[in-house]
């Protein structure tokens, strides 16, 4: 199975994406593009010969671009990549960041959550911006239950609807490389009709849920 990388910068209002092979077998492959905002796709770009691509962004937002490589001749042969995130209006943190390796730890990342609309909202704040090849996946939990789940990707916020009464939270996965931390958001009480518990409308960091990180 083939591995691509990505290389993506910006110019002015345009995230311009290439994928990166060997010469000789980039005509071997063709390419597809999910151009994701806020953590929704807004726009795909079917296969063809393209190995480079450009997305012109018009709104503020988090992005990112998840490129998709398939063999010609054989479509078993493929692979899938994410650029990291970057926020629009452009910021120094997109343009001039120095990215550091240090290891992951508790106290560099904080979770927010909150129910709103019949919606569990979750987002996951890392203390700076400084953080290369960070990946986020979450599980929606009804007490210890799994009852959903959003894989890795970029993207450190999601939401999830919920369709039944319960006591709700949501498992966060912060993973970069062989580094795997995994934090609790605090409990919401849910019912149909309204909610119940904690403070469940108020955005603020949870402090005492549990935190394992693993080294592998």
């Amino acid at each position: 199975m083939i591995e691509i990388s990505l290389e993506s910068r910006v110019e002015n209002d345009t995230l311009i994406i290439r994928v990166v092979l060997p010469e000789e077998k980039l005509p071997q492959y063709e390419y597809a593009y999910y151009f994701i905002k806020d953590g929704e796709r807004i726009l795909t770009k079917w296969y063809s010969a393209n190995y480079e691509e450009r997305f012109v962004l018009e709104e503020p937002g988090a992005y990112y671009v998840t490129c998709f490589a398939r063999n010609i001749e054989n479509k078993n042969d493929m692979a899938s990549k994410y650029t990291r995130l970057y926020t629009y209006p452009w910021g120094e943190e997109n343009e001039k960041a120095v990215f550091e390796e240090k290891s992951l730890s508790e106290s560099q990342f904080s979770i927010c959550s909150r129910i709103e609309g019949g919606m569990l909202e979750c987002e996951v704040h890392p203390s700076d911006n400084k953080f290369k090849d960070i990946e986020f996946a979450f599980y929606l939990m009804n007490r210890f239950e799994k009852k959903e789940t959003v894989s890795y990707s970029p993207y450190n916020r999601t939401r999830f609807p919920l369709t039944s009464d319960g006591i709700y939270s949501v498992k966060c996965f912060i993973r970069r490389g062989q580094e795997l931390m995994v934090k609790m958001s605090r409990f919401h009480g849910y019912k149909a009709e309204n909610t119940f518990g904690l403070e469940t409308n108020v955005r603020e960091p949870f402090r005492g849920g549990a935190i394992t990180v693993y080294s592998f």
